[in-house]
This record gives structure tokens, C-alpha cells and sequence, in this order.
């Protein structure tokens, strides 16, 4: 999964790319060493957490937490940026797990203001279940003790890679050597294992965001591959030419046999040449390769990403980059309906994991756990494209249901639009659309720019009109348009 998501250097290198029928083995490494991925594993996976994070978050601004916040990881990583990361991992791997631990202190009594100058505060260090060599749980899920595996390199010059296991329990951390041996044991002040378990499903059973897409991926992968050495073989016509022999005959003398087609193609200004009988009556010509098989893999591979968008929820939203050329509006609120599920199930986990942090956070520095120190995930996601959440908006306030839900809606649309402005911008165009009455000018035809209650019943009354005279319909002219009534700014 971690090369699938990775891509790179790291996946062109694996054993992800299969060769093909009659492929020699100096083929396939010059086609391997040509070979790109297309990484929608990393797109996707980034969709999940961009969808999230791009709304508020509300977190505490205690003076006893935001230092914390502001560098959670003792290298000036706010938790912010840790949580993105955990979702990532989570949405790989299905879920990761956050060590929170305390730096030494070697014995030393310290005061309050020796920690606050030295800095010594809790850190946090995201694991991937490939860190995670064994643990167990109590009858309530709640770890028992985790084996953890480390990786350092020591030494200046020579480098060496030192391999060791931490065994973190309740009541004690120890540290072992590759042998086994005990190095270092410690006590945990505790009483809990401070390792958070992330999940990414909502069933929390550890299944990965990916795991069915990234084999679409190697897919796709292979398939891109195979079109690369079809343009590479085949991208230069063919010449066709007539020859009663005077080419070879021509040709100087002593030179081997398989050197007669290049000197051949060289004096006719061709790399390759193929030859037919001078008195067959027909011009030099080129012929062309077939480029019918290209189009049809390539269909497959548009079709086969679109696929993971589907298979991801994404279709529709304002992260899908090819589901929206085949959408209808019932498909869209389908899948509007799932992302929504998704998105709300994996905040929620990402919510209650970043409060365990915190409590563990607290439980370190010896403070009380108080509710205004909770973080608050959003609950509700705006996953549209911004071309649509545009279009049902206007619709919905053209139509004037409620000066009130207009205004709503108007502010979310808002705070879309200024999602990279500055908070004062964003404030004052809020209170404009508060102190509003809720309707906007649209352009009701050849009339101008009217007030929306005013283009409705305008609208209404042309209709009346026009069925008195037995027309039958509203009529789709431009005095009354297609649709009820046309945005400002349309042509």
C-alpha cells in the first residue's frame, strides 16, 4: 500500500510492472526504465483529508494547551499538520497509531520554569503498523503493552543502521537491543499505555482506503506502459519501396549482411526499409502503423480512473477530476449521500483520536482534563464542485423560499468563495449578507436586473398571460428563459 500511495522511484523499482507475451528480457528493461505512474492512490487519499481540514476545526486557545498545538512534535510540527498526516496513514494502511511520549529528564527535580525554558513537554510520533511488532488488549480494547520496532543510524563518517525494540507498557518502558538484551528499562508515571489507535473506517476494523484502488492502479500502470512502447516502436511510418535488387547490388563490397539494411536506409534518408518487387507497377510509399489499439487501451485506462473515483465516493465532488463528464443529478446525490457518510465517519475518528492525545498530553504534565480543552471536527462537508455548490445555491435563493435559508446559504457560499482571504474581508462580507434582506438581482430576459420576489412574480404573471392566450406552455424565449430565471453575470 505504502508504494501504491508513494509512487515514484520506490514503484517504478518494485515488481509492479509484468511483461508481456514473446518480451525479451533487454526489452523490458528498457521499457521499464521508460515506464511512469499515474498515482491516484496519493489523489485520493489526499481528497479524504484535504475534504476535511479545509473546514474549521475548533480548538482550545488555553495557554496550558496551545503550545502543544502549536508544536506537537518538538520540531515545529502544529497538530494540525500531525492530524493531516494521520489521516493520510490511516487512509493507507486502514490505521496508524500516535505515541505520545515525554523527553528524559535523567532524574533531574525541575521547576515549572525549568520546563517551560527547556521546552520539556510532551512530543508526539506517528507509527505505521509496520512500526507495531506485537501488542495486546484488555477485554475493553485498551492496550496492555505494544512492542514498538525503531530504526537509527549512528556514527559520523560510517554510518550504521541500529535496529531496536521498545516495549511500552503500563507500568514501564523498556528498551532492547537487537539481541534482546535489555538496555534500558523506565518507569511510566502513567498507569496507560500512551499509544492513540487510529482507524480510517467507521467500522474501525482497519480496512484501507486503497486497498481496492491501488490494484486498479498497477493496472492502469501496466496498461500506460504498454501504450509507451507501442508510440515508441511504432511512431515513424514505414517506407515501401521497389527494388529489382540494384539497391543491394549497389551496395559496397564486403560489407556483412545485416550492415545492408542500414546502409540501405541511410542512402534513402529512413531508418528501416521494406522492399517489394520493382515490377509490380507501384510507387515508393509509407505505410502507417494502426493506431486503433492505442485508443482503445487508452479508453480503458480514462474509464478505469474513473472507476476509482467511484469506488473512492469522490464522483461529483469538488476533488473528482474525471466523474463529473458522466454524472447525472440522481448519481450526484448518491454519491453526495456516501461521501457525506465517509467523510463524517473518518472526522469523527480523527476528533476522538486527537482528544486522546490531548488527555495524554494532560496526563504528562500532571493537569486536570477539562471539556475546553476538546477539539470539535466539523460534521457536515461541503463536497461539491464550486461551479455546482454555485448553481444549486442561486437556484435555490431564486426561488424564494425563505429570506432566511437564502441568507444561510449565501454565507456558505460565501465562505467558499474567500476560503484564502483575510478573516476581515470575510467578516465584513458576512455582516453585509446578514444585514440583507436575503434576495439577490437576477436578469429575468430583456427586462434587466430585478430583485428576485419581483423576477418571480413577474415571471408568474408572463405565464398567465401567455396560457390565456391558449399558447399552451410557458413559452422558453429569452423574455421569460429556460430556466425560472438566469443568473447575474450569465451570457
Amino acid at each position: 500500500m505504502w508504494d501504491s500511495y508513494r509512487g515514484g522511484y520506490w514503484y517504478l523499482q518494485g515488481d509492479y510492472l509484468e511483461t508481456h507475451a514473446l518480451e525479451w528480457k533487454e526489452d523490458f528493461e528498457n521499457r521499464k526504465r521508460r515506464a511512469y505512474y499515474l498515482n491516484n492512490c496519493k489523489t485520493v487519499v489526499h481528497a479524504y483529508t484535504n475534504l476535511i481540514f479545509r473546514e474549521t476545526i475548533v480548538r482550545t486557545t488555553s495557554s496550558e494547551i496551545t503550545p502543544f498545538i502549536n508544536n506537537a512534535d518538538k520540531c515545529g510540527t502544529s497538530l494540525e499538520k500531525i492530524m493531516k498526516k494521520v489521516s493520510n496513514w490511516s487512509s493507507i494502511y486502514g490505521k496508524c497509531y500516535v505515541f505520545v511520549d515525554m523527553p528524559k529528564t535523567n532524574g533531574q527535580v525541575l521547576t515549572l520554569q525549568d520546563v517551560v525554558n527547556l521546552e520539556i513537554f510532551p512530543y508526539v510520533k506517528v507509527l505505521s503498523p509496520l512500526d507495531i511488532i506485537n501488542w495486546q488488549k484488555n477485554d475493553y480494547g485498551e492496550f496492555e503493552w505494544v512492542l514498538i520496532r525503531t530504526e537509527k543510524w549512528v556514527g559520523e563518517y560510517d554510518k550504521e543502521l541500529i535496529v531496536e525494540y521498545r516495549r511500552i507498557g503500563k507500568d514501564s518502558f523498556i528498551l532492547y537491543d537487537t539481541e534482546g538484551n535489555v538496555v534500558e528499562e523506565l518507569e511510566n508515571p502513567l498507569g496507560v499505555v500512551p499509544i492513540v489507535e487510529v482507524f480510517h473506517d467507521e467500522g474501525k476494523e482497519g480496512l484501507s482506503l486503497i486497498e481496492d484502488i491501488a490494484y486498479i492502479n498497477r493496472t492502469i500502470y501496466n496498461w500506460t506502459s504498454n501504450i509507451d512502447e507501442m508510440i515508441e516502436r511504432q511512431t515513424f511510418s514505414q517506407l515501401v519501396y521497389p527494388d529489382d535488387g540494384s539497391l543491394i547490388d549497389n551496395a559496397p563490397q564486403g560489407v556483412e549482411e545485416e550492415d545492408l539494411q542500414a546502409i540501405i536506409a541511410k542512402r534513402l534518408g529512413t531508418a528501416h526499409v521494406l522492399t517489394f518487387p520493382a515490377n509490380s507497377g507501384q510507387p515508393p510509399h509509407f505505410i502507417s502503423p494502426d493506431t486503433r489499439q492505442l485508443s482503445v487501451i487508452w479508453d480503458l485506462v480514462k474509464a478505469h480512473i474513473r472507476e476509482i473515483y467511484r469506488e473512492a465516493g469522490l464522483v461529483g465532488t469538488s476533488e473528482d477530476l474525471y466523474g463529473s463528464v458522466f454524472r447525472s443529478g440522481r448519481m450526484a446525490q448518491v454519491q453526495h449521500l456516501n461521501i457525506s457518510s465517509f467523510l463524517k465517519a473518518k472526522a469523527d475518528n480523527l476528533e476522538e483520536a486527537e482528544n486522546k492525545i490531548l488527555k495524554l498530553y494532560c496526563k504528562w504534565m500532571d493537569k486536570e482534563w477539562r471539556d475546553e480543552y476538546a477539539s470539535v471536527y466539523p460534521k457536515k462537508f461541503n463536497i461539491f464542485a464550486i461551479y455546482d455548490f454555485i448553481r444549486i445555491t442561486f437556484d435555490v435563493v431564486s426561488a424564494g423560499f425563505s429570506k432566511k435559508l437564502n441568507k444561510i446559504l449565501l454565507q456558505d457560499l460565501a465562505k467558499q468563495l474567500l476560503l484564502n482571504h483575510p478573516d476581515e474581508v470575510k467578516e465584513e462580507v458576512r455582516q453585509e449578507i446578514e444585514q440583507g434582506d436575503g434576495t439577490i438581482n437576477v436578469r429575468l430576459g430583456n427586462v434587466g436586473f430585478v430583485p428576485t420576489d419581483y423576477a418571480k412574480e413577474l415571471k408568474q404573471e408572463i405565464e398567465s398571460e401567455l396560457l390565456d392566450d391558449n399558447v399552451g406552455r410557458p413559452p422558453t424565449s429569452s423574455v421569460v428563459g429556460e430556466d425560472l430565471v438566469e443568473k447575474e453575470g450569465e451570457n
